[in-house]
């Protein structure tokens, strides 16, 4: 089990162990647990400085999810767009090849209050992964506890090479 402390907003931001290839060191990136998202997203900034992934790589490996849109409530529907991560490790589960969304590169969208935002995503970690950990708010102590499970409670379909495995600690 995994004890992690709130900040003042009531968020939990969990440390996820990422190497961009199978060679290279694994570097830490900071997620923001978000149990409304059903998918999980990765700035295009934290590809590029904490993961050394150049513009052209992110551009030539993005692909479009025709099956999904991205919805919030101060912007309009997108199109979703992914990179698959080769390896990552959240807390004690091993993700192979996991997406992880963007939005289009160098696009600028709206707001419902007229201001224009970049279509850059913060960290999130969505229901695609969370769904695979029973985790449980106490706000009268400010942690989170997450404990890992073995299935799924809700079922998203895998992407090809896409996987997940218990990782012995």
């Amino acid at each position: 089990m995994a004890e992690i402390k709130l900040n003042n907003d009531g968020f939990a931001y969990i440390e996820i162990g990422m190497k961009p290839f199978e060679g290279f060191i694994q570097k830490k990136v900071e997620f923001k647990l978000d149990t409304g998202a059903n998918i999980s997203t990765i700035s295009k900034e934290d590809l590029r400085q904490k993961l050394g992934y150049t513009e052209a790589w992110i551009t030539a490996n993005t692909i479009e999810d025709s099956r999904l849109c991205v919805n919030s409530a101060s912007m309009p529907s997108e199109r979703a767009y992914y990179v698959a991560i080769p390896i990552c490790n959240v807390l004690n589960k091993k993700l192979m090849n996991w997406p992880f969304y963007i939005r289009p590169i160098g696009e600028v969208v709206t707001a419902s209050d007229g201001k224009e935002i970049d279509r850059d995503y913060n960290n999130l970690l969505g229901l695609n992964i969370f769904s695979y950990f029973n985790f449980e708010f106490s706000y009268s102590t400010g942690m989170l506890k997450i404990n890992s499970i073995q299935k799924p409670y809700i079922k998203f379909s895998m992407i090809s090479n896409q996987s997940i495995h218990e990782v012995t600690i």
